[in-house]
């Protein structure tokens, strides 16, 4: 019944709760909150429910909540030894509770697709178990973001938790979320530095760069203009900023912006003349008296090093709070103190 009911269309979304993690979180639609107006509109105007004394492993019953002190549909997990309490799943809200007071339900209370759907983000539900609570933080962050926005979810696949993708203004969380390539370009300290995207831009400067085989040399180079410029054995984009008693004074334009003094620079390939690169503010909102900031410059190692990066927490002004992975371990664990 519950395959038919929610397979094969896009609900809206009126909440999503509890969130235990990306793999594991509860959303109620508009569709089962109608469900949940009839489920409690029975239970409240039911009066002579039919006790169950003891309920079996499994079966879904009606269970009395101390709390609120009010009745809930439940499937029995466990029963816990020399005492009357149950451990139960409350079907409707997704959560677990002891249970000591149980009641046999109507067939539609039997049979009614759960309120709370099980779910897990699709794209993300076969993700490192190291990046899964980063995701998670991350997660939760974006949904408090645009709390007031029409959500909507599309059933991917049904299983014991569906797998779904979630939609926000357009926007697919899977994708909001995802982990990013970055390298750190320039550090302030560990709660202001430069990060860069690893983007298509990116990599088509790095494959330009490295391919190039004839290079046109700029006599009379302009300020503030970019140009290649042999640093070590490689190609790079720099930006040309004076003449200097020694040659070409310039700045890195796609790495930590370090100053050179050169005796040549040679023209940009039209291909890559107007490319961009994306760079974000971040921070890893530590202790800094905790954590170490050389350690931290030496994992960079001048933006060379390539991490994966998880936004936790939004921030425009001061910069966003972020996790970064390098090969899948957390790098607030190599920097302590």
């Amino acid at each position: 019944m519950m395959n038919e009911i929610i397979s094969g269309y896009k609900a809206t979304v009126v909440c999503i709760e509890p969130i235990i993690s990306i793999k594991n979180f509860y959303v109620e639609t508009e569709f089962s909150s109608e469900i949940n107006k009839n489920i409690r509109t029975i239970i409240d105007n039911k009066k002579n429910w039919i006790s169950v004394l003891h309920p079996k492993k499994d079966e879904i019953v009606i269970a009395k909540i101390t709390l609120d002190n009010k009745l809930y549909r439940a499937r029995v997990l466990m029963h816990y030894e020399d005492c009357k309490v149950y451990k139960c799943f409350l079907i409707d809200c997704g959560t677990i509770v002891d249970c000591t007071e149980f009641f046999e339900p109507c067939d539609y209370l039997q049979t009614a697709p759960p309120v709370k759907i099980h779910c897990s983000l699709n794209a993300l539900h076969t993700i490192k178990d190291s990046l899964l609570e980063s995701l998670t933080i991350s997660f939760i962050d974006e949904l408090a973001e645009y709390s007031n926005d029409l959500k909507t979810m599309d059933i991917i696949k049904i299983g014991s938790a569906c797998i779904v993708d979630l939609e926000i203004k357009g926007l697919k969380m899977s994708k909001v979320i995802k982990p990013c390539e970055v390298t750190v370009v320039d550090i302030k300290h560990i709660n202001l530095f430069k990060i860069r995207l690893n983007t298509t831009g990116m990599r088509k400067i790095i494959d330009v760069l490295r391919c190039v085989k004839k290079l046109s040399i700029v006599s009379i180079p302009k300020i503030f203009e970019l140009y290649i410029a042999k640093i070590g054995d490689h190609n790079k984009r720099v930006r040309f900023m004076d003449y200097n008693n020694l040659g070409f004074e310039v700045i890195l334009v796609d790495e930590k912006p370090n100053k050179f003094i050169v005796n040549q620079l040679f023209e940009l390939p039209k291909s890559i003349r107007n490319t961009q690169t994306t760079d974000i503010f971040c921070s890893l909102g530590l202790n800094k008296q905790k954590y170490s900031e050389k350690k931290f410059i030496d994992i960079c190692d001048n933006g060379k090093t390539k991490f994966l990066m998880v936004v936790i927490k939004n921030n425009d002004i001061e910069g966003h709070i972020v996790k970064l992975f390098l090969k899948y371990q957390d790098v607030t664990t190599m920097i302590c103190k």
